[in-house]
């Protein structure tokens, strides 16, 4: 009997193709399989790449945000401490001509003058005014605190000497004026000492110069103090994001390279010198990377690893450091990447649980494929069809929660938290192209700016929460009394801003009137009433947004100054 017989053949051939049937299919699967496991992970680098790059870009935005605000609010204040400057000798003025006028009937003219002399005595010193002295145009000191306490006044107070002579030139040529002293001597070559700032005023009946003396450093320390101040009340870090500021001292890094000023998230070191060689929990020294980062470019971007403070493990964080040259500050913000951890976790997780699954069910089909005919080798092939669509459904499914996802980033990214209106990021942006279109078609272009008049008070009486419930009845009452072409967004705490489009100045003063008017008359949570000033300029061709943004800040502010609940505006 022949081994090869026909049948033999037949099922030598049926074997074979079931078998290369089998191989194939289970190949074709596999490398399906592989590539939808490369497919998923280039999805997981995708998400992640994309995460940190949007993150990133908030991040640097904020905080150069952040900046221009310190910068501008630094200019103003220093403007500011001048002006009290100022005002303190003009107060002095005022005091000795209405002495002057009530004393000469009745008392010799040396007499009166020694009279006010010791009336303004107690006043002299005053840390936001300056340091307030009188001399004759001698230069002959009348008047002045001891030098010990007044070591500002320095060399002014010296007859003869430079700068007496510069000081009483100027006043005299220019009746009142500023004057600014650099550091004389040694002072001046090993770089110590500090500009001091002269104001003085001519009082003609008298010969006598009124002066107010404040140094630089003074102007400075009030400047920073404030705006710091300023910044803990601003920032209102919620969810996974939190601001902070080191105030540096040694550029190079080294154990109290810097001071913390500012810290939401460590209370427990602001105020504390901090070291470089800090290390997060992975050992990695995080503060030296940024330092170098600050040295070589001014800035940084910083990865780097914590203990979570309710003791559930590890958490990442992302965080962009700026350096602040004027004051030798280091801005930043940090992110907690908790959210992004889980997901790539969970993610991860499923696709492992997927494909070791999937796995299985080819060995199984693979097995049966060996024994069973070419119909069960079809259905195999069916099989992993139907395998194939659930691959599809998992990646389509999984797409559109990434999908979800990044549009939730994007709503988060230009909306406030609070109110749901847009937030002052996603503000600037429209400004900036709302300006470019008005300057490109000559359009015109409004800015109103409007603040709730004695907010604090509701916040310190009240509680936080009462305020929050003002703010959003406030959002919504003007959102519903303005257009839907206009921008309506939340400027900082109590200050909102509207950008209208297409809208003279004329035309926006009567809008914020009308919002005053409705404000005012309106009945807010808890029988609050409340009133509002208003602060409203229009976009001239070729300005910058820095500058219309301060007009319309300073129109604001004129509306405070001059009583508050009331329309001003600047053109």
């Amino acid at each position: 009997m022949m081994v090869l017989s026909e049948q033999n053949i037949q099922k030598i051939s049926f074997i074979y193709s079931v078998i290369a049937v089998g191989l194939l299919t289970f190949s074709i699967g596999a490398l399906f399989i592989s590539q939808q496991i490369k497919t998923l992970d280039q999805e997981l680098v995708k998400t992640e790449t994309e995460f940190f790059n949007r993150q990133r870009q908030v991040l640097k935005h904020d905080i150069e945000t952040t900046i221009k605000r310190i910068d501008s609010r630094r200019i103003s204040m220093e403007k500011i401490q001048r002006t009290q400057m100022q005002r303190r000798v003009a107060n002095v003025i005022t005091t000795v001509e209405h002495m002057q006028k009530r004393l000469a009937s009745e008392l010799d003219q040396s007499v009166v003058q020694r009279a006010i002399i010791e009336s303004l005595r107690p006043h002299l010193s005053n840390d936001e005014g300056g340091t307030i002295f009188i001399m004759d145009l001698s230069g002959a000191v009348i008047l002045s605190p001891p030098l010990e306490e007044a070591t500002v006044l320095g060399g002014i107070l010296n007859q003869g000497s430079i700068i007496s002579s510069r000081f009483i030139s100027a006043v005299t040529e220019k009746k009142r004026t500023y004057l600014t002293i650099e550091p004389a001597g040694a002072a001046q070559q090993n770089g110590e000492g500090a500009p001091t700032v002269y104001y003085g005023t001519l009082f003609e009946p008298y010969g006598w110069l009124v002066g107010s003396a404040l140094s630089d450093d003074a102007l400075k320390s009030l400047a920073r103090t404030r705006i710091t101040r300023d910044l803990r009340n601003s920032f209102r870090d919620e969810g996974n994001s939190y601001h902070f500021i080191y105030q540096l001292h040694d550029l190079d890094g080294g154990a109290e390279f810097a001071t913390m000023l500012m810290n939401k998230n460590r209370p427990d070191l602001v105020g504390k010198k901090i070291s470089d060689e800090h290390l997060d929990s992975r050992g990695k020294p995080f503060r030296k990377e940024f330092m170098q980062g600050i040295r070589d470019i001014g800035e940084a971007f910083v990865i780097y690893w914590y203990q979570k403070m309710d003791g559930t493990g590890e958490g990442r964080k992302l965080s962009y450091f700026k350096h602040y040259p004027q004051w030798n500050w280091v801005v930043a913000r940090g992110v907690h990447l908790d959210s992004l951890d889980e997901m790539l976790a969970l993610k991860k997780e499923a696709i492992k649980k997927q494909l070791i699954d999937d796995s299985l069910k080819l060995l199984l089909i693979f097995l049966a494929a060996l024994a069973l005919t070419l119909l069960v080798a079809y259905q195999f092939s069916k099989g992993l069809r139907n395998i194939f669509k659930r691959y599809h459904s998992v990646e389509q499914q999984q797409r559109q929660e990434l999908e979800e996802l990044n549009k939730t980033l994007e709503q988060q990214s230009h909306t406030d938290a609070l109110t749901a209106i847009y937030n002052r990021a996603f503000f600037n942006r429209q400004l900036d192209y709302e300006m470019k279109r008005a300057g490109r078609y000559d359009t015109p272009l409004s800015l109103i700016m409007l603040d709730i008049d004695h907010f604090k008070i509701i916040n310190d009486h009240q509680g936080h929460l009462v305020g929050d419930e003002i703010l959003v009845e406030l959002t919504r009452l003007t959102s519903d009394n303005v257009r839907q072409s206009d921008f309506f967004a939340r400027w900082g705490g109590e200050e909102f801003v509207i950008l209208t489009p297409g809208v003279e100045l004329a035309h926006a003063l009567d809008m914020a009137e009308k919002l005053r008017i409705l404000v005012e008359t309106h009945q807010f949570p808890l029988n609050n009433r409340i009133t509002c000033s208003f602060g409203v300029s229009e976009f001239q061709v070729g300005e910058v947004e820095k500058t219309l943004l301060q007009r319309v800040d300073n129109a604001l502010y004129r509306a405070k100054e001059g009583g508050r609940n009331r329309v001003v505006s600047l053109s």
